[in-house]
């Protein structure tokens, strides 16, 4: 672009020069206001930019030639220069650069590929003004975004002066979805400098493809101790919660009986193998303290080794889960046949179908495969695709059929349900939050608080202070000498605090939530959240035994806590 201004800039001077050259010779000599070519190349400039002054004019046939040529062709060359200095500011984000001085609290997106751009569109849906950074200037995704009403800047993310421009300082939060790995650590790291050298508080997640080094930074979700919540989320991760979420087997929740549903998953990628994790501890989660391994089907090519793969970096698996791989190809006559939908004696053995096939023809066809065999039984299939359009909205309408249809046939587009902030914004210290909430649900169960109550149904400022909480888990570990780990089995060895270190830890715990209160406005009185009155804002020495032994019982649950989200705690060595 600028190589083509530098072009019509040329030829606009090449159309004065001509024509002072041209009015020079027709005129010197003859005309008594010409005096020098300099005289010639002044009348060219004021000429063609429609100024004519009138100091100098033609008086000859040849010099009025000259300058009515000069007016036509000025007029076109200055029009195509006019024209490409504007689209230059449009394309070079120049007028965007004015809209980025004002923004404070907004939501800064590096990359605008098709991860990008969906979370762009969610984050304006929520209501949030959003800048996107984008290192290729010739992406056809910027127009869309700015009809849409984002601010984009063109420019590579990993240079501090372009994260400076975004006003990252003052954003609310960071999304970084470059689409390399490496890209992507490295604007996070330069995005939490800006934010330690100002005064801001600024939540940054970064996207991390590969499932190896997503899982070794995971241990930064909960390690952050500064002004930056720093995330790394994987979109195949973020999918199998999201799936969860929408399509879970455990329909009534915490409530759910204690039969466990057995559960058939197509396909052994990435998404598969989260969807079981998430799975398996959700059926943990499921109120009663003995349950049986949860059964799982799992059918694809290559399934023993993906299942021995698992084993490895979860053996709690093996006996939260009863995982059994039928290694078959799905486009073979025995995988069509569906005889290991049944048991040995003719009944179904699936209560719940997942397709987690990355092939989306693929999917779809096993999908309806299944169906065909499953759909008397009442058996849901949830079937995986990247997008909602095509293939995928084909199915819904099939669906929407109702009993003559597919009405058991439910469509997830990965991308799109995946890619919301819902599930970009909440890490690990989410879950952890809402661990921290569900432990109080069950203390509090016969109080009157206004806290008791489900996650979905808690005041903000309630969720926000269950996330400073787990923020603080990495500080009391740091305390007592230990660190955040991925965990490795959950039936090994359980990570315990001595009692000196439960009644050490406790204590902060009070000191941290007294003064994350009275910087809310809070004071000692009769509970009372209206008034913001509470009994417990004294000192540790002054504080009851009853609630002194609701920040011992928190403490003694950490290890649990964090359990839940994969960790587990290590101490030091000396």
């Amino acid at each position: 672009m600028r190589s083509y201004i530098v072009y019509v800039l040329g030829i606009v001077a090449l159309v004065i020069l001509t024509s002072a050259t041209g009015f020079y010779a027709a005129e010197i000599g003859t005309n008594q206001n010409l005096d020098s070519y300099g005289d010639a190349l002044w009348w060219a400039i004021v000429t063609v930019t429609t100024v004519g002054y009138g100091d100098i004019f033609p008086v000859t046939v040849a010099g009025r030639l000259v300058g009515a040529l000069l007016m036509f062709a000025g007029i076109g060359a200055l029009g195509v220069f006019t024209a490409s200095i504007a689209a230059y500011l449009i394309k070079f984000d120049r007028l965007d650069a004015l809209r980025v001085r004002g923004m404070h609290g907004h939501v800064v997106i590096c990359g605008l590929g098709s991860t990008g751009a969906l979370l762009a569109q969610a984050f304006q849906r929520d209501g949030y003004t959003v800048l996107a950074i984008e290192k290729a200037e010739d992406n056809s995704r910027i127009g869309a975004a700015r009809e849409a009403g984002a601010v984009v800047l063109i420019g590579d993310a990993a240079r501090t002066e372009v994260l400076r421009r975004a006003r990252v300082d003052r954003a609310a939060h960071i999304v970084i979805v470059t689409g390399a790995d490496a890209t992507n650590v490295e604007i996070a790291a330069a995005a939490r400098a800006l934010v330690l050298d100002s005064t801001a508080s600024v939540s940054c997640s970064a996207q991390i493809e590969d499932p190896e080094l997503w899982y070794a930074l995971r241990s930064w979700d909960v390690g952050t101790q500064d002004r930056v919540r720093l995330a790394f989320f994987n979109v195949a991760e973020l999918g199998a919660r999201a799936l969860l979420a929408r399509y879970s087997p455990f329909a009534g929740g915490t409530d759910a009986p204690r039969t466990p549903p057995r559960v058939l998953i197509v396909g052994s990628g990435a998404l598969a193998q989260h969807l079981i994790g998430h799975m398996v501890r959700q059926w943990q989660d499921v109120d009663g303290d003995a349950k049986p391994p949860l059964p799982i089907a799992l059918v694809d090519a290559d399934v023993d080794r993906v299942r021995e793969d698992l084993y490895h970096r979860n053996p709690e698996l093996r006996t939260l889960a009863a995982i059994s791989a039928h290694a078959m190809d799905l486009r073979s006559t025995t995988f069509q046949r569906g005889a290991f939908l049944f048991d040995d004696a003719g009944h179904c053995a699936v209560t719940h179908a997942y397709v987690c096939v990355d092939e989306e023809g693929l999917a779809i066809s096993t999908a309806l495969l299944l169906l065909n065999h499953l759909r008397q039984y009442g058996v849901h299939v949830m079937v995986r695709t990247n997008r909602a359009a095509g293939l995928a909205a084909l199915l819904r309408a099939v669906g929407n059929e109702g009993a003559r249809g597919a009405s058991h046939l439910h469509v997830f587009s990965l991308l799109e349900q995946a890619c919301s902030p819902e599930f970009v914004l909440r890490g690990t210290n989410e879950v952890l939050a809402r661990a921290l909430h569900q432990d109080y649900l069950a203390q509090a169960s016969r109080s009157q608080s206004p806290s008791a109550v489900p996650w979905d149904e808690l005041a903000l400022d309630l969720k926000e202070s269950n996330r400073r909480q787990a923020d603080h888990i990495a500080t009391k570990l740091e305390v007592v000498h230990c660190h955040i780990v991925p965990l490795t089995a959950l039936e090994g060895d359980a990570f315990t605090f001595a009692p000196a270190e439960v009644e050490q830890l406790a204590e902060m715990e009070h000191e941290r939530w007294v003064a994350e209160r009275r910087a809310q406005g809070w004071k000692r009185g009769p509970r009372d959240p209206a008034l913001k009155t509470n009994p417990s804002l004294v000192s540790w020495a002054d504080l009851d035994e009853s609630a002194r032994d609701i920040n011992r019982s928190s403490v003694r649950r950490l290890p649990f806590f964090l359990n839940r989200a994969g960790f587990t705690a290590h101490r030091y060595k000396a």
